[in-house]
């Protein structure tokens, strides 16, 4: 049941950090930029980038990806907007690089692993636009705005009703000119910060779908820029990495609470130089992120990076685990409380990522005494997620 996945490194010092960046397995096929993503169950689905009309299901619980039917349409589908709704993954328009930009809008339904073609997004063809899922009473409603026509970038605002399959354009479009914006929801409001529109921008908006409203929220403290990522985790939002005039490519992340409309910056920034219109989403309390381009060589990338967001700090994210360990500190072994039925899969691993300990069929007693004195991370994977836990081994010594 039990295997070492490394060389141990003891650790014998605590540290005030409990999350690091971990590769994932890399996004089948060649390195690529543009890409989209949205989560459906669970599992994400990432599709399309430069050169590509390729649809990849990441499973967080095998850590793996599968390939799904292509898209629909032309053979490359890059900068497309994309959203999850009701099950469904829905995708629109962007550029078919050698065939112009698109405004067809495809569903696809993972069960069956088929597409449906849905009305044509109403404010022609264009890359680069951000799309929310929200609810308006028991309703899902979408909003996709901004955007690059090809001439110039845009400010419009829609609204898509899934249910009937129609659009209609809001008054008073967004607050300014938007391209490549992160973007997150958190409580049934969208968010919208870093962003191009002539310039770079680091403002942040919030909108309520409620009342059709927007209100200016405190701005990211990231150096303003565009092509970043953005995603929601546990309340908090999540946004940064991106670039500015096709020269500088940023690692840096930062966490917005609404609560207290205050940001806090992530002490690790993402490991890797491709972090140019890259590709993210989040699963349970964790980020994922990869593909993209470095800058200014412009070199692509396929890989992948998960972030387990546990910090300390009052104002940064704080995981909401359903399970716990104990006796923490712990000696020979520590104990998995909670539903154990739940876990599919548990590791320990050092401050440094590395995989120590690997259970692929979790007992609700895990043995130690291959460790030696110091601090872990013990991470269980879930159906809707992973949670992670702080560890510390502390035995006296003889």
């Amino acid at each position: 049941m039990k295997n070492t996945c490394t060389t141990l490194v003891l650790l014998l010092a605590t540290a005030s950090l409990f999350a690091q960046w971990k590769p994932v397995p890399s996004l089948p096929g060649a390195g690529t930029d543009g890409c989209f993503a949205a989560t459906v169950n669970g599992k994400a689905y990432v599709g399309g980038g430069v050169g590509r009309n390729t649809l990849y299901e990441y499973d967080p619980v095998s850590s793996s990806w599968t390939k799904k039917a292509n898209i629909p349409g032309p053979m490359a589908r890059a900068w497309s907007g994309s959203f999850a709704a009701d099950g469904k993954v829905y995708i629109i328009g962007g550029d078919s690089t050698f065939g112009g930009l698109l405004d067809d809008v495809w569903m696809f339904d993972p069960v069956s692993n088929t597409y449906s073609r849905k009305a044509d997004f109403p404010g022609g063809r264009r890359d680069g636009m951000f799309s929310w899922t929200l609810r308006v009473g028991s309703e899902t409603r979408v909003y996709v705005g901004g955007g690059f026509d090809g001439h110039v970038i845009l400010a419009d605002f829609y609204e898509y009703i899934p249910s009937t399959d129609t659009w209609k354009k809001l008054p008073g479009g967004l607050p300014s000119p938007m391209l490549f914006a992160s973007t997150f929801v958190i409580s049934n409001k969208g968010y919208v910060t870093l962003w191009e529109g002539g310039a770079f921008y680091n403002q942040l908006w919030e909108f309520d779908p409620s009342g059709n409203t927007w209100t200016e929220k405190t701005a990211c403290p990231a150096t303003a820029r565009g092509e970043g990522i953005g995603v929601a985790i546990n309340g908090r939002g999540i946004a940064g990495m991106g670039q500015t005039n096709f020269e500088k490519a940023y690692t840096d992340l930062y966490s917005y609470n609404p609560s207290t409309d205050k940001w806090t910056m992530i002490k690790d920034t993402f490991p890797a130089a491709h972090s140019a219109w890259s590709c993210a989403f989040s699963i349970g309390n964790s980020l994922y992120a990869g593909t993209g381009a470095t800058l200014p060589d412009f070199n692509f990338s396929n890989k992948f990076y998960r972030y387990d967001m546990v910090f300390a700090g009052t104002d940064e994210p704080v995981q909401q685990s359903p399970f716990i360990i104990y006796p923490n500190p712990a000696d020979d072994e520590f104990h998995i409380g909670g539903s154990i039925e739940g876990i599919q899969k548990a590791e320990v691993s050092d401050l440094q990522g590395r995989c120590l300990i690997s259970l692929s069929r979790p007992e609700e007693t895990v043995s130690l005494k291959e460790l030696g004195n110091g601090v872990y991370m013990v991470s269980l994977y879930t159906s809707s997620g992973v949670f992670n836990t702080k560890l510390i081994i502390s035995r006296n010594q003889q």
